[in-house]
């Protein structure tokens, strides 16, 4: 047993150096290494290597190489089930609170984290409910609705609280990207963590004065029949 851990480690290790190169064919290779061993339901991670692979597939996110972006946005949906803890934390933090940064650099991640996002929530959907009860997509999309309710842009005074008057690009994004999970068959029921954060903000936001927020809101208040 302790054979095979000291040679996931050092393999670990050897991809982790990979993926940080210079080189785009060695990160494009590495990344899709990493890929298949995370796929693998004997590849375990300890809390030290779950830290450096997470930091390392988020940094590769920015790589400058779409094709190394896109192996490391199919990274994303099996890692989430192979870490736990402030790693796990770190990836949530990184994905839905990217939308309401206000910064140039975030604005460049949008298009390859809303990719990532479509990819992991219709992937939870075709799992068995059973198989995972707490599971980390349901995780996650609590994570985007609160990313949505303590937006820079979001109202946080008691008479307004939770109004997204002055939402923007990155709010809007958020709740496209639940609109379209929410449009797939059983996905009201089985992303049922997120339904008792959003009920206040879909309730503070039926009246809103605009109409491209209001259009929004009553597709998800349809979708979950609050």
């Amino acid at each position: 047993m302790s054979v095979a851990t000291t040679t996931t480690t050092t393999d670990i290790g050897s991809l982790l150096e990979k993926m940080s190169s210079n080189d785009k064919d060695l990160c494009f290779i590495a990344v899709s290494d990493l890929i298949n061993n995370l796929q693998q339901k004997t590849f375990e991670l300890d809390n030290n290597n779950q830290h450096r692979i997470v930091q390392c597939v988020l940094q590769s996110l920015k790589n400058t190489n779409i094709e190394v972006q896109n192996q490391a946005v199919q990274c994303l949906e099996p890692l989430l089930y192979k870490v736990n803890g402030e790693p796990f934390k770190t990836i949530c933090d990184t994905l839905c609170l990217n939308f309401t940064n206000k910064s140039e650099d975030a604005r460049k991640l949008d298009d390859i984290i809303t990719t990532g996002l479509k990819t992991i929530f219709p992937s939870y959907l075709q799992k068995e409910t059973q198989e995972y009860v707490f599971n980390p997509a349901n995780v996650l999309m609590v994570h985007l609705v609160e990313a949505l309710k303590h937006s820079p842009t979001t109202s946080h005074t008691n008479r307004s609280k939770y109004r997204l008057e002055k939402a923007e690009h990155g709010e809007f994004k958020i709740l496209d990207i639940i609109i379209e999970t929410l449009s797939k068959p059983d996905a009201d029921i089985k992303f049922y963590l997120f339904h008792t954060p959003i009920k206040d903000l879909l309730k503070r936001n039926l009246s809103s004065r605009r109409a491209d927020l209001r259009k929004r809101i009553s597709i998800l208040v349809k979708y979950l029949f609050i």
